[in-house]
Parts: C-alpha cells; structure tokens; sequence
C-alpha cells in the first residue's frame, strides 16, 4: 500500500496488488483457478484496481501539500500561507474616439465591438463630443485575460446607440490583459517572492545554515562600525556560530550567501579552540576561505528538592528527561509556554526550569527549591550569565532531585 517515508511518497501499482493477491491465494490452494476468464479472478481483479485507486488517491493528496507540485485551489491555498495571491486576470483598455453631432452625449459605459474577434468593450467614463464631432476616451474589455485590439478594429456600436453618435474606432492598438496566471507562472513566482524576503543578508544566512543536515543552533553577530565592538566582533564584519553540522557543509552553505566584501572575523585569536576556517565554493564555483565559530559550551548543573510522597524514582528519571528536552526545544507540550530552548549567548535562569519539573510534579507535590550552577560541588546559583558565544548544556547526570 501507499507509504509516506522521508524519501517521499510510494505507492502500489494495480499489477502488484494482483500479483500479491494471486499469490496468497495460491498459497492456500495451489491449484485455485485465478486467472482472469473465472469468478475468483474476476474479483481479485477488481479488487486490486480499487486498491490502485487508493493508492492513486493518497499520492495525489501528497503531492498537493508540495508547492513544487500542488496544482489549482491547492497551489492557492499554499500560497495564501505566505500572503502571495494568485494573480487574477487582468483586462485589457484601449483609447476610444467616438464620432458623430457636435456635443451629443456619450454615457459611460457605452460599448463598442471589436469587429474581428467579437469582443465588446464598454467606454469608463462619460463625454460630450466637441465640436468637430469627436470625443475621446478610454475603454475597458469586458473579457478579461489577454484581448487584442488591433488600431481600427474597434468600429461598431454595439446595443443602444446614444442620440447623435455615429462611429467609433481606437486609433492606437490595445493594452492587452493577462490571463489568470496559470500554475506554473504561480509558481514560480511565489518561490521567487519567498525567496526575496531574504534578501537580507543576515536573513538569508540564517535560513542557510539552518538548513545544514545537523545544524541545532545559530547566532549571528554583525558590526558594522568602523572599530571592535565589546563582543570582540571585528569592525565592518559578521561573526558566524553554529552548533551541529558538518564543518564542510556549513562553509557551502555559508559561501551560497555570504556578501564580498564584509569580513568574517578569520583574525580572531583569543578564540582559536572554537574557530574553524576552511576553503569552499560559491554556488557558481568560485573558491573562497571563509571562516565561522563553535559556540563555547557551558555544562549547566541543577539541584531540585521536591515535597511529595507519592513521586517516584521513574518521575525523577522523567524531570530529568523533561528539563534536558526543554533546554533544547523549550516546552511544546501545553500553550502558553517558551517553544525554543537556551540560545547562544543567552544566560540561564532557575526561574524557567520550573516549568519542566513542575509539568510532572503537578498536584502530587511542590518544589521547595531549584538552583543552578557550573560545578557539581557548586550548586547555588539562581542566574548563570553566559557570554555572546556561550551554549548552556543540560544532561540527565547532572539534574539531583532529592525528595523531602
């Protein structure tokens, strides 16, 4: 049957189906009469096109949810996501001139046909011909999409003719319209205009490292000042880190997007142990040495003393479980709460370790305290400051629970 795998969508052809199906049968009775002139076959036959069907079915539900290959109403919805509407079809205008008596009244909306291809087209506002008989003004098809009008084509009245008009004609060629914008223009065009809005440089950085197989975490740092700033931030340059991920598919990712000219803070030396500098390639090919940073990791120690006596040594293992989880996602498991975890460069307060222990103590106790530290023998603090290139990590060993 149809799978949805990480490789995609496969399905089950009709054929394979009967095949699988003649060959259970026949493992019951070798000598069942399966084939396609009996009863039996007939069924397994239908059957296994039903079954086809589905699998049909549910691959073409897959591919609706992928913008490279959702058609129709589907490709629309996925473009509202990002506020980019299918354009709609647009309608072509052409300068009128009507003629006739002088200052006899044209009302707008008077239509006109187009000769050769039977297209009406109604006037947008209302005249008076002046006194040489002849008025102008601009019309609109009532056909939307691309009309044409060549010059002169426009030359009948087309239902009630206004008292003292005579003719019409255009005596430029049309504006042409567009034509609802087919699928494949859609499509592009949105991939395009999600793709501009990370035109900016620190935009686009982000979304490219985050999109290396491996990548946790990435911090960003610009200077654009002319002198260092209290970072140690190079002038004039971006200091990349990034925690996960391969060193040489970081560097390609950072090539892809990386301005000439700005820095990357390759003269560091106080941070040599978490610098690693690596010749790439731009997308076109072009050699380039580029360098970014490993965030420094900060081991984070915690001590929780809880009141309850029906909490047990699997609930500790599970606040433990749970404080590690909110370190690196934060807490998806209500509303209300942070969704990312402790950043780079961010400092680590006792005050949202709470929320993990908390979700499993519930009503079956209370903590009486929670404290942080860098040590094991140090356990005291409520706020761990980190510097800019700081990573607070958590693991299971170092969270002490003790129960009173």
């Amino acid at each position: 049957m149809a799978a949805v795998t990480s490789s995609g969508v496969t399905l089950t052809t009709t054929q394979e189906y009967l095949a699988s199906l003649k060959a259970s049968y026949l493992d019951i009775d070798s000598g069942w009469k399966l084939d396609s002139s009996t009863p039996d076959g007939m069924a397994l036959q239908v059957w296994s096109e039903t079954m086809g069907n589905l699998d049909e079915a549910i691959t073409a539900v897959y591919n609706t949810l992928d913008p490279n290959s959702a058609v129709g109403l589907q490709i629309d919805r996925i473009g509202a996501i990002n506020n980019i509407p299918r354009a709609l079809a647009t309608y072509s205008t052409a300068p009128l001139v009507f003629s006739g008596n002088a200052n006899a009244a044209v009302p707008a909306g008077t239509t006109a046909r187009n000769s050769l291809t039977d297209t009406l087209w109604a006037s947008d506002a209302a005249i008076t011909l002046g006194s040489d008989g002849t008025g102008a003004v601009s019309a609109t098809c009532t056909t939307a999409g691309a009309q044409t009008a060549n010059v002169g084509e426009i030359s009948a009245i087309y239902g009630s003719i206004p008292a003292g008009v005579t003719g019409v004609t255009n005596v430029t060629a049309a504006s042409v319209g567009n034509d609802k914008e087919s699928d494949p223009d859609y499509r592009f065009r949105r991939n395009v205009a999600v793709a501009n809005r990370s035109n900016n440089i620190i935009d686009a950085l982000y979304s490219a490292i985050y999109g290396v197989t491996g990548v946790k975490q990435v911090r960003i740092y610009e200077n654009d000042t002319k002198v260092t700033d209290t970072n140690g931030v190079l002038a004039n340059s971006l200091m990349l880190i990034v925690d996960g991920g391969a060193d040489a598919d970081i560097l390609s990712a950072y090539a892809s997007v990386k301005s000439p000219g700005c820095g990357d803070n390759t003269g560091r030396t106080d941070l040599n142990a978490y610098k690693v500098t690596g010749l790439t390639a731009t997308p076109a090919g072009n050699p380039v040495t580029l360098t970014f940073f490993r965030p420094q990791l900060v081991t984070i120690y915690e001590a929780l003393s809880i009141t309850s006596s029906t909490l047990s040594d699997t609930d500790k293992q599970t606040i433990q479980t749970q404080t590690v989880s909110y370190s690196l996602n934060g807490f998806g498991l209500t509303t209300g709460f942070i969704k990312r975890g402790f950043q780079i460069g961010e400092s680590v307060t006792a005050g949202r370790l709470y929320t993990p222990a908390n979700y499993v103590v519930a009503g079956s106790g209370f903590i009486n305290s929670l404290y942080i530290g860098t040590s094991a023998s140090s356990v005291t603090l409520l706020t761990i400051p980190l510097a800019y290139n700081q990573l607070a990590v958590f693991d299971a060993d170092n969270i002490t629970i003790t129960y009173e």
